[in-house]
């Protein structure tokens, strides 16, 4: 039955995963392939959402020293020079 299987689900351009173990119908079959193509270009939208939020927290994270030899956080230290304190 197996090797059945996964001939159909390649001769209706699917892959054989884990997903469409179970399923043994046509219509299941490309309903489930559509649901989950819709699945995938949502968490691609959100990863997409999420570089800018990332690129942020990356100049967070970078640290900076001062003439005194104090270390800050990048946004830290361009805060304590916009108020001249450095």
């Amino acid at each position: 039955y197996e090797p059945r299987h996964q001939h159909g689900l390649r001769c209706l351009g699917i892959p054989n995963t884990k997903a469409f173990l179970e399923i043994t119908r046509i219509e299941d079959a490309r309903s489930l392939q559509a649901e989950l193509a819709q699945r995938s270009k949502h968490e691609k939208r959100a990863v997409e959402g999420n570089k800018g939020a990332s690129a942020a927290a990356m100049d967070d994270d970078e640290e900076v020293e001062d003439a005194m030899g104090n270390v800050y956080t990048k946004k830290v230290y361009n805060d304590l020079l916009r108020q001249g304190l450095l």
